[in-house]
């Protein structure tokens, strides 16, 4: 019995600490109050801390310290609070600190002190000033992320009391507008629907009379059918209608269906759907049969979106969802006004009805959900979706409910008229309702679903006997789609037509994703898949990364588990550091394997499978399996091979905790027996409760056995096989045997006295008999081909003595051919990601739209050379070619001038575009030439588009279209430029990424020009091709990839060497790039060059595109206010004309060499020291013109420059 002594004084021990606790508290509150200038707000704190504490001891005076707590918060202001806390000291609760309280005001009323309260008083700022209460000040709202509603009881309140000074019923200041006039939009209120046929033509509303429910005119085409203006909306319209609701509630004679009924003839009674609640919300009590009265100002998310509230509000009161009571301070108030609140991403208007959710029953009931569709979806079936707008405002409340759905906004009193998002009630109601048109649809033959206000139809090939009689011509589709129009418009539906796909189609948007009955299965949307990427690359552009942004991430991940089958199995990572960053609130570090999990996601940017729907078939396979410390084992239950068991050794050292071997096991049961569960449904039965939940809930929090998971999930994929894990007592586990079997069959030679074996008698090739676990291996540890008793994963067969070792080649060479697909997927890949395969599958696309658009609509294999033609005259609308007649003033002129004259597309563009055009065609099997015979073949080569294009040169030529070249830049503005960058370096007060940027920008330029080489070339240089010359004179460069380098054998090799001008020195500026990133921790000494580096200062792993060379030269041009239109390109230019002037140069040959014209380049290239010694000479003079640039320039302008030439007849 001494434990039960020691847990008494232990327990007698802590409640003595609590005491000390108090009296330490208690006396730390009365020090407060007794001194000269005691801080009221610290006292309120330590009383609260003395109620906390109080009520965690249970101790007696804890009543008293929390009524203290509770009055010496909501009466603050009013109170003198040091007195008021000195007066208890004794008592029960209600009697101490009402004598207290009695004084304490007493005390107050004194003093005569003017309090900030009289002050607010004296101003008379607004009537409704103190309509409602002050909240304790631990509820008082802080303006935080997370919106936690703050609660102002109201009703029987007279004097100023303990209010703060702001008007609690008139809204917060940043709410109010002098243009925000509710009452006009009163004014504007829609009595009655437009009408509008699905071609959306106006229409009167007496062409759509139709009480009579499911009858429609059959002469009527579909596209005139009348239904409501979604644009126009009119709320509650179906107690419009009840006649035909009546029709529709009759047919079932039961208790809903009264219940509808009397919905839809008298509105929602909201006090129908309330129960008391008894308990606390926000730090409250309540205890009430029906909510009471209660006042909650809006979210201050709102003060950034008050336009936006301020619309929808207006179109509330047109549509009459909302009804207008007047303005805060001359009219009654609802009973209850909840908050508003914004969901910014959309944005749309929330309201946050969790208050009134308390009283509210529970009402359960079901969903049909994506994951239902497919069960009503046979091949190639029709389908259609409709989507209903503002579900909720088709149902009205009674005028009684509405005072339970109050708002306020801008000094202006709200309720809404019609069910109200957020309400706990209103989606059951509205399935509710809506299940009874469903419930008649599918009395009528359709297979249809409903969630909440969106619809999802059928027109399988094998409708019901009921709909196939009366619909039985070809287009019946159709007129099915037009039966249900016709039907949910009589009922008083509004249909949001934008969202709608009411032509009967194979592939259907629904609940967000695709539905394909052709290929049976569900697809994801691009802009599903977009928006994925884009989070996904934000969130690997950031070294730390929120939870927030994460949690999003894997919601996005999670709901493609329809798409892309397992998808939660590679989500346990980011799942896991969301649970760290919740525990201890800081931002997640993107490393390790979290890191890796993310870029895994990178496989959705090319992702265009699918998991097609398993068939419904009754082939079923019961196993069981089990695991020990050393074995495994499986039983087969049921099938072919019912009895049978087997099982095998874990590999030598396997030490994996028992969890694991059981999900192996499994793993190893799939594999062994895969011909025999190949397209069947699998019941296994496993002993271990960690592996079954483990399956069920696609992971774990152990990696390892989620990594196990995975692998099963890829094994049931590939064999399509629907897999049910049980759990089982192990000592009703039949593999539980198998798995512990030991016997002399399985012993195998040891290593040593198999070498001598091996290399006396072998090679071998071939195992006879054997187990994956005791098979012989070849001199590399290679296991031998092998056959086994039972069937295995590695097994190349059952039973030696059924196989045909004739045939068998033992000593043929495995072919990988899992590492050759992939190689040749790799390759297709990044042939789909080049540029040119992008322009090319754009101009494809854009070429079928437009045989589309034609009269005969012609396809790939059919389109003519005339329609090759349109289709380039058609493209003359995107050009940028103005051809001038001889008359025009403006004939050899650049740009689009006014004059009138046609626009067409360059000559150089119509003849690259028929290229594109003649490849794809080849692609479809069109062949690369033209039968004139036949008229077969491929059209792009034919006659007729060759006279095209001539006629298009010929034209051009005769209109003065002379080729447009880039304006050179000289060395004259490289210096500014470079100059410029220096002098913004020097700045203090710029951050590490501009100064990167600057640096990169001057080392890019620099070597562009006396490199002479195009931007995307240089973009495209490694750190590995960079070169130092002997006493560091200067660089080496060999290109062997660019724009005209391809792998082919080409290469160009170019010298860069120190000029004499440090300014515009290309060594110097390489230098001082390497030097300044190497300083700051960034390595550039692998991988591209010149890189680009994102907003928040990260320097990425990629090229530096040429729009980002484009951007920054322009911008320096700009800046220094010299930009005559030049380009990147510019800078080769100026270098070519540099150095055929300068005479650097002997001749072409060397410009050629140095630059990487492909001229007279092979004897160069099988001679490297030639090369480099030629490219030394070359540079050396380069770099001395650089003191003869401004004559350089002069020279160009005064004999090469045209356009600066004055007109020889004005």
């Amino acid at each position: 019995m001494l434990w039960k002594k020691r847990i008494e004084e232990l327990e007698q021990s802590k409640r003595n600490e609590g005491e000390e606790e108090l009296k330490s508290l208690k006396a730390k509150v009365r020090g407060l109050c007794m001194q000269t200038e005691p801080s009221v707000p610290l006292i309120l704190v330590l009383v609260e801390e003395l109620a906390s504490t109080a009520r965690k001891m249970n101790s007696d005076d804890a009543a008293i310290f929390e009524e203290l707590a509770r009055q010496a918060n909501c009466n603050k202001e009013k109170l003198d609070i040091p007195s008021f806390c000195l007066s208890v000291l004794g008592g029960k609760a209600t009697d101490v600190v009402g004598k207290a309280l009695s004084k304490a005001l007493k005390v107050k009323s004194e003093c005569g002190e003017s309090s900030v309260l009289g002050k607010v008083q004296a101003t008379h700022q607004s009537p409704m000033l103190n309509l409602y209460s002050q909240p304790p000040q631990a509820y008082w709202g802080f303006g935080q992320g997370n919106f936690v509603p703050q609660m102002y009881p109201y009703g029987g309140v007279t004097g100023y009391g303990g209010y703060r000074k702001y008007q609690r019923g008139s809204g917060r200041e940043w709410e109010k507008c002098d243009s925000f006039d509710p009452e006009k939009s009163v004014l504007e209120k829609r009595g009655h629907p437009t009408w509008i046929t699905l071609k959306e033509s106006d229409s009167k509303p007496a062409v759509h009379v139709n009480e009579q429910f499911l009858l429609y005119d059959k002469n009527e085409t579909f596209n005139d059918l009348v239904v409501r203006n979604p644009d126009t909306f009119v709320s509650g319209e179906i107690h419009n209608c009840s006649s035909a609701w009546l029709d529709v509630t009759k047919r079932k004679s039961d208790n809903m269906s009264e219940t509808v009924q009397t919905w839809v003839e008298s509105g929602i009674d909201a006090l129908s759907f309330m129960r008391s609640f008894k308990g606390n919300y926000k730090g409250r009590p309540f205890d009430s049969d029906i909510p009471p009265k209660q006042f909650f100002p809006n979210a201050p998310s709102c003060k950034w979106y008050t336009s936006f509230i301020r619309g929808e509000i207006n179109e509330r009161l047109k549509n009459g969802s909302f009804r207008l009571w007047g303005k805060v301070g001359e009219c009654s108030l609802p009973k209850v006004i909840m908050p508003l609140t914004v969901e910014p991403s959309k944005p749309r208007l929330c309201h946050d009805a969790r208050f009134i959710n308390l009283w509210t029953r529970d009402l359960p009931f079901s969903l049909d959900t994506l994951k239902d569709v497919h069960r009503l979806v046979e091949k190639d079936a029709h389908m259609i979706c409709c989507d209903e707008k503002s579900g909720y405002d088709h149902i009205k409340l009674t005028r009684e409910s509405e005072e339970y759905f109050g708002v306020q906004f801008g000094g202006w009193v709200f309720t809404y008229t019609t069910l109200q998002f957020g309400w706990k009630a209103s989606p059951y109601i509205y399935q509710m309702l809506g299940m009874q048109v469903t419930s008649v649809f599918r009395d009528q033959g359709l297979n249809t679903i409903q969630y909440i206000d969106d619809r999802f139809m059928v027109f399988n090939s094998k409708t019901s006997s009921k709909m196939a009689n009366s619909l039985t011509t070809i287009d019946s589709p159709i007129k099915m789609v037009s039966m249900v129009v016709t039907s949910l418009t009589t009922l008083g539906y509004t249909l949001a037509l934008k969202k709608c796909q009411l032509i009967p189609s194979t592939l259907v948007r629904y609940l967000g994703f695709y539905v394909d009955s052709k290929k049976q299965a569900y697809l994801l949307p691009n802009d599903k898949k977009e928006k994925c990427m884009a989070l996904r690359e934000t969130i690997l552009s950031y070294e730390n990364v929120d939870v927030r942004t994460l949690q999003r991430f894997a919601g996005k991940c999670v709901s493609m588990s329809l798409v892309i089958p397992g998808a939660k199995l590679y989500t346990r990572e980011i799942n896991a550091a969301i649970s760290i960053g919740l525990r201890n609130s800081r931002k997640i570090k993107m490393s390790g394997a979290l890191l890796e999990e993310v870029k895994y996601w990178r496989f959705v940017d090319g992702w265009k499978g699918c998991a097609p729907w398993r068939p419904e078939r009754h082939l079923q396979v019961s196993i069981s399996t089990d695991a020990s410390l050393y074995r495994y084992g499986v039983a087969i239950m049921s099938g072919k091979d019912k009895g049978e068991a087997f099982g095998d050794f874990w590999a030598k050292g396997d030490i994996r905790p028992i969890h694991q071997k059981e999900a192996t096991a499994v793993l190893k049961a799939l594999q062994s027996l895969k011909l025999d569960v190949q397209d069947h449904r699998v019941d296994l039965f496993v002993d271990n409760i960690a592996v079954v939940c483990a399956w069920e809930n696609q992971g774990s929090r152990d990696v390892q056995l989620s990594a196990i998971m995975k692998e099963i999930f890829q094994m049931v994929c590939v064999l399509n096989v629907d897999l049910k894990m049980h759990y089982v007592e192990s000592k009703s586990n039949l593999a539980d045997y198998p798995s512990r079997k030991i016997s002399y069959v399985d012993s195998m030679l040891s290593v040593a006295t198999w070498g001598l074996v091996d290399s006396a008698f072998g090679p071998h090739t071939v195992d006879l008999m054997a187990t994956d676990s005791n098979v012989m291996r070849d001199s590399e540890g290679v296991p031998l081909r092998h056959f086994t008793q039972y069937p295995s994963p590695q097994s190349a067969g059952v039973n030696v003595f059924a196989q045909e070792l004739s045939k068998e080649n033992f000593t043929g060479e495995s072919i990988d051919l899992f590492g050759i697909d992939e190689r040749l997927n790799d390759l297709k890949s990044r042939e789909e990601e080049s540029k040119q395969t992008k322009r090319r599958k754009s101009l494809e696309v854009r070429f079928k739209k437009f045989l589309l658009a034609l009269p005969n609509t012609p396809t790939i294999m059919s389109v003519t050379p005339k329609d090759i033609c349109r289709f380039l005259v058609w493209n003359d609308k995107f050009g940028k070619t103005q051809i001038h007649g001889m008359s025009c003033p403006h004939i050899g002129e650049f740009g689009i001038h006014r004059c009138g004259c046609a626009i067409r597309l360059a000559a150089g563009t119509v003849h690259g575009m028929v290229q594109s055009l003649s490849e794809i065609l080849c692609r479809h099997g069109r062949g690369r030439s033209w039968d004139v015979g036949t008229c077969s073949g491929n059209p792009c080569m034919s006659p007729e588009v060759q006279s095209y294009q001539k006629s298009c040169k010929d034209e051009q030529a005769k209109s003065r279209i002379l080729p447009k070249q880039a304006k050179p830049i000289f060395l004259g503005k490289l210096q500014k430029i470079a100059t410029y960058i220096d002098r913004e370096l020097s700045r203090h007060d710029l951050s590490l990424r501009e100064k990167f940027v600057l640096v990169r920008d001057q080392a890019v330029f620099k070597l562009q020009f006396f490199a002479g080489d195009r931007a995307s070339d240089i973009s495209n240089i490694l750190s590995q091709e960079v070169k130092k010359l002997p006493n560091s004179s200067g660089f080496a460069f060999n290109h062997t990839y660019g724009k005209t380098f391809r792998g082919d054998g080409k290469c160009n090799t170019f010298v860069i060497k120190r000029s004499e001008d440090k300014i515009i020195c290309p060594v110097l500026g390489l230098e001082h790039y390497y030097k300044w990133t190497s300083d700051n921790g960034i390595n550039i000494s692998l991988g591209y060059l010149f890189r680009p580096v994102t907003e928040k200062g990260r320097v990425l792993d990629k090229k530096l595109e040429y729009s980002a060379i484009y951007e920054r030269l322009k911008c320096y041009l700009i800046t220094l206010g010299i930009d005559e239109g030049e380009t990147p390109h510019s800078l080769r230019g100026g270098f070519a004309i540099t150095m055929a002037v300068s005479g650097a140069v002997k001749g072409p040959g060397e410009l050629m060499q140095h630059v990487g014209w492909s001229t007279e380049s092979s004897a160069h290239y099988y001679s490297r020291s030639k090369s480099l010694t030629d490219a030394s000479r070359v540079a050396g003079n380069i770099a001395k013109i650089t003191s003869d640039r401004e004559d350089i320039e002069s020279f160009y302008k005064t004999h090469g420059d045209i356009s600066s030439l004055s007109p020889a007849f004005d």
